[in-house]
């Protein structure tokens, strides 16, 4: 199984792969991308709306079929409120 601190050596499909083979969970995925995005977003402030129990309980469920089944992702807030 891949250490942690190498799943930015992936791109999005080698992530994929990764949990098609069962070497990492999507869980796994997503408290990487938690850590990382919790190191660098106080310099970046890209993220305003934290999500976490949500992404990980959509983790922890039934996934979408698709390239990029398992794998977490960030949206773009281009919405005025």
């Amino acid at each position: 199984m891949p250490k942690m601190t190498t799943f930015s050596e992936y791109d999005g499909l080698g992530l994929a792969e990764l949990v098609a083979k069962k070497a990492v969970t999507p869980g796994e995925l997503v408290e990487a991308a938690i850590e990382r995005m919790e190191e660098h977003n106080p310099v970046l402030n890209a993220v305003v709306y934290k999500a976490y129990d949500e992404a990980r309980e959509a983790a922890s469920g039934p996934l979408p079929d698709g390239p990029f089944k398992g794998i977490p992702f960030l949206i773009k807030d281009l919405g005025a409120r």
